[in-house]
């Protein structure tokens, strides 16, 4: 029998945040948009208010990524409360790995969005 294994939805939701970013980046010179703002669902952790409006950044995606996924947690399965705040940590330092892992070389994201894009065959 063979096992088959798809493909992490972790790494799929950052994967695609990133090409999001990296479309919007190349469709602007760089400068601040709406295009920029990442908005969290409601129902995740929400930044400090006068975060809200910032440029897509490490910390940024870390979060939207980490929520996108939580929220699918939720959706397929109970989370207890007391347990929250432990699995939004572990999801948020498991992105920071895998940003740092993806951005390796690069001085910031922005540097790896601009880096020329390989073509798929």
């Amino acid at each position: 029998m063979k096992f088959v294994m798809k493909e992490d939805l972790l790494y799929k939701i950052f994967h695609d945040h990133l090409d999001k970013q990296g479309q919007d980046q190349s469709q602007n010179d760089g400068t601040a948009s709406d295009q920029d703002v990442v908005q969290a669902p409601k129902n995740a952790r929400q930044p400090a208010p006068e975060l809200c409006h910032t440029k897509f950044t490490k910390d940024v995606l870390v979060r939207s990524v980490s929520a996108t996924y939580f929220n699918h947690l939720k959706s397929h399965g109970h989370i207890p409360f007391e347990m929250v705040k432990v699995v939004l940590d572990d999801l948020e330092q498991e992105v920071t790995e895998m940003y740092l892992k993806k951005t390796y070389g690069h001085f910031n994201l922005k540097s790896y969005l601009r880096q020329p894009k390989p073509k798929r065959k």
